[in-house]
């Protein structure tokens, strides 16, 4: 199955791998360019050079496959298609520029037919609401045509997605 802890793992390995050749290809003069201190936000170790990649590799090593269904065997499950008897889920997406439209609205446009269960998309727009709205305001015309076809999937009441703007709201500066 292709859900099983094993392929999953591999998968993340692979993304690691992929992530770590692009930043091995970045000119030697351009590394090491940004400077950001990482705080501790919990008490949680941090994780090692690599990140989670080097834990799966060693798990998957020690743990070969099997066909058993013996239940000494460690097995990791996926959640269930259906929790809690819901079929259906919400895409929440926040944003605060119309810089960044293209970068999510591309990826929306067949999701929405093409993700089973999905039946909402709730946009929580971070910014003043003239920002996005005062078309006019946006110099970029990429960045406008992006602006324009959001808020018209905003007001088509047969279109899953919303606008939530959490300024208006009284939800200054809020990630929640």
């Amino acid at each position: 199955s292709n859900n099983d802890e094993r392929s999953i793992f591999e998968s993340i390995i692979e993304r690691v791998k992929w992530t770590e050749e692009q930043c091995n290809n970045t000119p030697r003069n351009q590394r090491d360019s940004v400077k950001k201190a990482l705080k501790v936000a919990t008490d949680l170790p941090m994780l090692p050079e690599g990140g989670v990649a080097p834990a799966l590799e060693k798990w998957l090593k020690e743990n070969p496959p099997s066909s058993s269904t013996n239940s000494d065997y460690p097995t990791c499950h996926l959640p269930p298609p259906k929790s809690c008897n819901v079929a259906t889920y919400t895409l929440v997406i926040m944003s605060h520029t119309t810089e960044r439209l293209q970068t999510f609205m591309d990826p929306l446009i067949p999701m929405v037919d093409s993700w089973p269960g999905l039946t909402e998309i709730i946009i929580v727009w971070n910014s003043p609401r003239e920002k996005l709205a005062e078309l006019e305001q946006i110099a970029d015309d990429n960045q406008r045509k992006y602006a324009t076809q959001l808020l018209q999937w905003d007001e088509d009441a047969s279109h899953p997605l919303r606008i939530f703007f959490s300024l208006d709201n009284g939800l200054a500066n809020n990630l929640l």
